[in-house]
């Protein structure tokens, strides 16, 4: 696998909020990892990442479609 599409499958807590439209912020998510909420993590390199299947997972738990 090249490292740019490996890359792609990892975001860090910036590019998940700017992914959700900077709400929550990268600070709200560090704080749910400190707490164990959210989103399962990897320590990669000493960096924090959160693989965007995992990413895709939590989204379709969480979504919740209006009722008319």
């Amino acid at each position: 696998m090249a490292r740019n599409e490996n890359e792609k499958q990892f975001l860090n807590a910036k590019e998940l909020s700017k992914r959700w439209g900077g709400t929550p912020t990268a600070r709200t998510i560090d704080n749910w990892r400190y707490s164990g909420k959210g989103i399962n993590h990897y320590l990669i390199g000493g960096l924090v990442k959160y693989k965007l299947k995992d990413v895709e997972e939590y989204e379709r738990s969480v979504h919740r479609e209006n009722k008319e």
